[in-house]
């Protein structure tokens, strides 16, 4: 809903563009109504000064028009001697007088006239606002005052060929937009519409590319319409936009002022630091500790460390066995023994996995060629947005993106930065087992305060290779670590 000042201050609340012109029309046809009347009068008054002020092209037509009458009236006048004591002579020029005053022609130049003396005024009124003078729309009804003085019709010598001569009239144009506030309005106006769980409680609202791209051709249908389109065409005459449409250029104007994500945050995850007394003492019970807290949380999610946890699952070659996880469609999935990366979020369920105990999950991301993972099923397929080309049957991976509303669930394009290989990075769950005894020491171990000191790992001799290969790219062993890097 716009509203759009018109000129000398009216105002109308408008839906459509065609009530905005009727209702316009209508004042301006009371305008002029009013400005003929006013000339009318001084006219009858003035008895016989029947072409005063007459434009250029009715003048002469009123001239002639006027002759005609004048020669009426002496044929009269001769023919009628006496005419003066006589009542049926008086009324006859009466009757001449006063279509001297009232005729076609005469008429014609009045309206037009009074519909060119308000269009000036106007004008000059107007042109002292330049933030809302369209100079483009008043040179256009200058220009058809033009065509109507040399060719009796404002739309020139083509209609007046159609039409003959036709009055001038007058709508003034309606006050010029400022494109960026109204476009603004609308931005601000679209609501968010997608919904992201982050953190612990924690939500982020925002509006996505669909809704601003409805917001922007909602643009297109609405009063400021023709006021983008004369932009986007003075702006590309400028070379001031790269947009190759109307619509994009309404979007280009309106991003700057969409709604910003509204996050709240929620609260923070709860924390396990372990003080240096606590790492010197840490034992595989601990690990037990650890656990039968979160079994008291209701389901919350701790952070037991990427690392810890990392050593607690992966081999030396970074794999984590990925059978029976939870993708992020929250479908059960087997990859069997893949890269993974342990964020270090973990929560315990109240279930049962051995006798009454309950069970616990970890949460890791998987690394995925593109190829593999459209490979998954359609919801995967559908994540990937190959831009147009169906580059990934052909094998050339280059060319995609993933589709915002798969983001929202936390599937992401990844780049190695060593190798420059792109993959799919997406989040999974993966169910264990806390009172396992080997995954207890492992974590223990993870920061070399086990009791044994063992590497879970080591294929016998204790030693490693210097690197390995996977997946093409080669990873070098970090004697200080021991990890691969």
């Amino acid at each position: 809903m716009l509203q759009f000042g018109l000129t000398r201050g009216l105002a109308v609340r408008v839906n459509e563009q065609g009530l905005i012109q009727d209702e316009a029309r209508h004042f301006q046809m009371q305008k002029q109504a009013k400005a003929e009347q006013e000339a009318k009068a001084k006219l009858f008054a003035d008895d016989f000064d029947y072409n005063n002020a007459i434009n250029e092209y009715d003048n002469p037509r009123i001239k002639e028009y006027a002759r005609g009458i004048f020669q009426k009236m002496g044929n009269f006048v001769r023919e009628n001697p006496g005419w003066e004591q006589s009542f049926a002579g008086q009324a006859q020029m009466k009757a001449y007088r006063h279509e001297l005053k009232d005729n076609p022609e005469l008429n014609r130049g009045i309206q037009s006239d009074a519909a060119h003396k308000s269009l000036l005024k106007d004008l000059a009124e107007q042109s002292k606002n330049p933030e809302t003078f369209d100079k483009e729309a008043w040179d256009q009804k200058v220009q058809e005052w033009n065509k109507y003085t040399k060719y009796g019709h404002q739309g020139g010598a083509e209609a007046f060929a159609k039409e003959g001569n036709k009055e001038f009239t007058y709508q003034a144009p309606i006050d010029r937009v400022n494109t960026t506030n109204e476009l603004m309005k609308i931005a601000q106006a679209t609501e968010w519409d997608m919904t992201t769980n982050i953190g612990y409680g924690g939500v982020k609202q925002s509006v996505s590319e669909e809704r601003k791209n409805s917001s922007a051709n909602r643009a297109l249908s609405s009063p400021v319409a023709a006021w983008v389109k004369r932009d986007y065409k003075q702006a590309l005459e400028a070379g001031a936009t790269k947009a190759t449409t109307v619509a994009q250029f309404a979007r280009e104007l309106m991003d700057p002022f969409f709604k910003a994500d509204k996050i709240d945050k929620g609260w923070a995850p709860p924390q396990v630091k372990l003080s240096g007394k606590d790492m010197a003492n840490m034992t595989p019970s601990m690990w037990y500790t650890m656990h039968d807290k979160l079994a008291n949380s209701n389901g919350a999610s701790v952070d037991l460390g990427s690392g810890a946890m990392q050593a607690t699952f992966a081999n030396d070659l970074g794999e984590i066995l990925l059978d029976g996880i939870k993708d992020p469609f929250g479908n059960p999935l087997n990859l069997g023994m893949r890269r993974a990366v342990a964020t270090g979020m973990a929560r315990v369920h109240k279930g049962v996995v051995q006798g009454d105990k309950p069970y616990a999950e970890f949460d890791a991301l998987v690394r995925l060629p593109v190829s593999e993972f459209v490979a998954l099923g359609k919801q995967y397929d559908d994540a990937i947005d190959e831009l147009g080309a169906g580059q990934l049957t052909s094998g050339v991976s280059s060319q995609w993106e993933i589709r915002p509303e798969y983001e929202a669930k936390g599937i992401k394009k990844y780049i190695d930065n060593k190798s420059g290989k792109e993959f799919v990075e997406f989040p999974v769950a993966k169910k264990y087992d806390p009172y396992n005894v080997r995954l207890a020491d492992n974590y223990s171990n993870a920061a070399n305060v086990s009791q044994h000191k063992e590497n879970p790992y080591d294929m016998g001799d204790g030693n490693k290779p210097a690197t390995i290969v996977q997946e093409g790219v080669t990873y070098t062993l970090n004697p200080n670590t021991g990890q691969y890097e």
